[in-house]
């Protein structure tokens, strides 16, 4: 696969069907954000979006990268501070895909913080 033939943007509200099979087969088949949709939508869910940022191709998800706007506690913070969460980047797509999903993702914010890597990165 190239690079153009993907999209990146924020996960669509309707598209958390496609995110939770994305998730149980790339991930955790028990995570919480996958069992408990009312959870995730208090997590992740803004006002049109989900703040998990993909690449997307022929409606198949590629990578995902999660993040928290420190303006969803403190509505005087900007949007574009944001905490890091749930990152994967399928491995057979395209060679650096999760890096390039991730320099998309921070290109225009002016704080990124991160609290933990898993194993496996």
């Amino acid at each position: 696969m190239k690079l153009k033939n993907l999209k990146f943007r924020k996960l669509k509200i309707n598209e958390y069907d496609l995110f939770k099979d994305y998730y149980r087969k790339n991930l955790d088949k028990k995570n919480i954000f996958i069992k408990d949709k009312k959870i995730f939508n208090w997590h992740f869910r803004d006002a049109d979006r989900y703040n998990f940022f993909i690449s997307i191709n022929k409606n198949k998800i590629c990578s995902i990268q999660g993040f928290i706007p420190q303006s969803k506690y403190d509505p005087k913070l900007s949007k574009k501070q944001i905490f890091l969460s749930n990152f994967h980047a399928k491995q057979d797509v395209l060679p650096g895909l999760g890096s390039v999903a991730f320099k998309k993702l921070i290109n225009d914010k002016v704080f990124v913080g991160s609290t933990n890597f898993p194993l496996r990165m």
